[in-house]
């Protein structure tokens, strides 16, 4: 029978074996071997780049779906001219993807921009249809900037497309923090209608990359945008994604192992 002292006791025992249990499994690093779990970030503001070229279709409309990280609600340029020379343009108060105006605006210095000949079938098509590029000079840098950013940590997105050329970029934040692609990703000439997200990498040419981890300084977030040795190296579009806390499963680790070294107690 067991009585509620027997019950206390016979608890107490048990935890007092876990807590030894999670020492020795702490010390044997069992928690550290547990790799961290990141969840998905959560979109929060899609910027599609759209050229003044015509071509059909180059907007995204609000209820269709696009993105590596789906979502609705994109923001469409104005027409983006393509004089060569140095540009300016601006969006004020982005909507985020529920369709809420957020009060963060973006604001772009670039040289070209480029219509891709495609005829986009697909909202990701359409996403990828259109690129500002740095133009003439391998030494033009596009620079796109956020301001009004709330305080948090956020992943950015870009989606990227080579008309001709060298395919090989350099993108950084400039800011409180700076996170970079690093030595020179590879990017796929711009192709058919219905792309497949690949990211890009020194060795393999992809249609995006992705840096994580950023805070805003002072509500900014500046993103610095050149093609390494090309000037037909483009950004389509900018994904602004909320990043989520990093879980980590250490402490079932520990749990775990604790219950491995508690045997088994027969309730009488």
């Amino acid at each position: 029978m067991l009585t509620k002292s027997s019950f206390v006791r016979s608890n107490q025992f048990s935890r007092s074996r876990l807590a030894a249990a999670v020492g020795v499994a702490a010390a044997l690093g069992l928690a550290s071997a547990v790799p961290n779990v990141q969840a998905t970030p959560t979109p929060y503001i899609g910027v599609n780049f759209v050229e003044d070229n015509n071509t059909t279709p180059e907007s995204l409309a609000a209820t269709q779906s696009a993105g590596l990280y789906p979502q609705t609600n994109w923001n469409n340029t104005p027409y983006l001219g393509k004089t060569g020379n140095q540009e300016t343009a601006a969006i004020s108060n982005l909507n985020n993807a529920s369709g809420s105006a957020t009060g963060v605006s973006l604001s772009l210095v670039y040289y070209d921009a480029y219509a891709s000949p495609y005829t986009a079938t697909t909202p990701d098509g359409i996403l990828l249809n259109n690129i500002v590029k740095t133009g003439a000079s391998a030494g033009n840098v596009d620079t796109f900037e956020f301001s009004n950013v709330p305080a948090g940590t956020y992943d950015l997105v870009g989606y990227v497309a080579l008309d001709t050329g060298i395919p090989d970029f350099i993108a950084s934040f400039i800011g409180s923090t700076t996170v970079s692609t690093g030595a020179t990703p590879l990017v796929e000439t711009e192709s058919a209608s219905t792309p497949i997200f690949t990211v890009a990498t020194t060795t393999t040419a992809g249609n995006y990359f992705e840096l994580d981890g950023v805070s805003p300084s002072g509500g900014n977030l500046t993103l610095d945008f050149a093609g390494a040795n090309s000037v037909n190296v483009g950004i389509a579009g900018i994904q602004l994604l909320s990043a989520p806390e990093p879980a980590t499963l250490a402490l079932l680790a520990i749990g775990g192992a604790g219950l491995l070294l508690i045997g088994r107690r027969k309730w009488a």
